[in-house]
């Protein structure tokens, strides 16, 4: 079909609207016909290149999860430096057919599986609040999205994390069985257990509201080095030693935490390589012992952190 150029921008209006109105699987090769003849990637061009691109993106997705292309899924998901695609591929069938809650809650149990279906979601740019992905079940893929969010508690964290203490408990009850321990006894380390949890919680909420809101409000990153001084004026001025080594405890573990989700979100950490973390653990627990120390500790990491959160700026801003 021949067609005069004097026509190519009204052509061009026509096929960009065309493609952002449709939510079609289509190959990224064949949209990039399009966006180099019409040259709708031209600055000058009269559109967002951004929307364009991640218009582009969410068709090539639909286009690779279609059901007759395991190698073309494959290929995207290795272009998303998701390398075991075998697994991967195992994952993705329990997303299109979905889980009932109970079977999310147990596959969540196991250690790191809410990270890897959250890692492979995000290799779909799946997001609860854009279109959803008719290939995907919705209500399984939105409990993997918010369950693998490290920068926010969710209910299905809570969930996950609730059944995992839970499970400890039976375990420990079990055991306690054995060796005939008292009801009181039982009873007194049910709820420290629960005590603890809701410990790790507060813990983890807060860790990342720190680092989630440390780009959009720095004031905060200010917390821990003013809870460290505070917690050295409660041992000298305050006399009061103890409650000042609580306050330095708390806060060098709170300040770790920050620490390691920065790291583990720059670089993911196997699970072989999490052994050189048990002689950290021992030498932090017994820093925590000496309110001082713990207090000095926690200004050192996080003068770590705030370099951390400085040069991710400084890569946002030169990108």
């Amino acid at each position: 079909m021949l067609w005069s150029l004097t026509s190519k921008a009204a052509l061009s209006n026509q096929l960009h609207a065309r493609l952002m109105e449709q939510d079609e699987p289509i190959r990224s090769e064949n949209t990039q016909v399009l966006i180099d003849f019409f040259q709708w990637d031209d600055i000058n061009a009269p559109i967002d290149p951004e929307c364009l691109l991640r218009r582009q993106r969410r068709m090539q997705v639909m286009w690779a999860l279609q059901a007759d292309r395991p190698q073309q899924l494959r290929a995207h998901l290795a272009s998303c430096d998701i390398d075991d695609a075998e697994l991967a591929l195992l994952r993705i069938a329990r997303l299109r057919q979905g889980m009932s809650p109970g079977r999310r809650l147990l596959a969540g149990v196991r250690p790191l599986a809410a990270r890897r279906m959250r890692g492979l979601l995000d290799a779909f740019d799946f997001s609860p609040a854009c279109p959803a992905l008719p290939q995907l079940d919705q209500q399984t893929a939105a409990f993997w999205h918010h369950a693998g969010d490290h920068r926010r508690i969710s209910l299905a964290w809570l969930q996950i994390s609730a059944l995992r203490w839970g499970l400890a408990w039976l375990v420990s009850f079990a055991c306690m069985l054995l060796v005939s321990t008292s009801p009181g006894r039982i009873g007194r380390f049910s709820v420290g257990l629960l005590l603890a949890w809701l410990a790790w919680v507060t813990l983890v909420a807060l860790s990342r509201w720190l680092n989630a809101m440390s780009f959009q409000y720095p004031w905060r990153l200010c917390i821990p080095p003013a809870l460290a001084l505070i917690s050295v004026l409660v041992i000298h001025l305050g006399d009061a030693r103890i409650a000042g080594t609580v306050i330095a405890g708390l806060t060098l573990l709170l300040t770790a935490r920050c620490l390691w989700l920065l790291v583990n979100e720059r670089r993911r950490l196997s699970r072989w390589r999490l052994l050189i973390l048990v002689p950290g653990v021992k030498g932090l627990a017994l820093i925590m012992i000496i309110g001082e120390l713990a207090a000095v500790m926690t200004i050192v990491l996080w003068l770590t952190v705030v370099a951390m959160v400085h040069k991710t700026l400084e890569s946002i801003k030169t990108g």
